[in-house]
């Protein structure tokens, strides 16, 4: 392709400008494409980990949720909506509720403790 570009420039020296154009955008654009695609890969990832992320972290918070109502409602044996500091270090030191726990797939007692 030299040999013609090289005949077409010696008749029309403008066309010296049409074949750096051509040569530079073509050496671009083999540069260039591939790197939008390695860019929208790498958004997509981080876009799915950051979901993977939320969705870790609002599992956590349901099952820590899940967890303290179940401890809530093995405190308040009476059903008056409300509990006192002693009931519930009562209710922490007892192995029942310990058992309760793991019986719910609630998680372990040291993540209760742990809240």
């Amino acid at each position: 392709w030299t040999a013609v570009a090289e005949r077409i420039i010696l008749n029309s020296p403008a066309m010296m400008l049409f074949f750096l154009v051509f040569v530079f955008l073509s050496v671009a654009s083999v540069s260039i494409v591939p790197a939008i695609f390695i860019e929208t890969h790498l958004s997509d990832q981080e876009a799915a980990h950051d979901r993977r992320m939320a969705a870790h972290a609002e599992a956590t918070r349901q099952r820590e949720a899940d967890m303290l109502t179940h401890v809530f409602k093995a405190v308040d044996e009476a059903g008056r909506g409300a509990v006192t500091l002693t009931s519930v270090l009562r209710a922490l030191k007892d192995a029942g509720l310990e058992d309760s726990l793991q019986n719910e797939e609630l998680g372990a007692y040291e993540d209760l403790v742990d809240i």
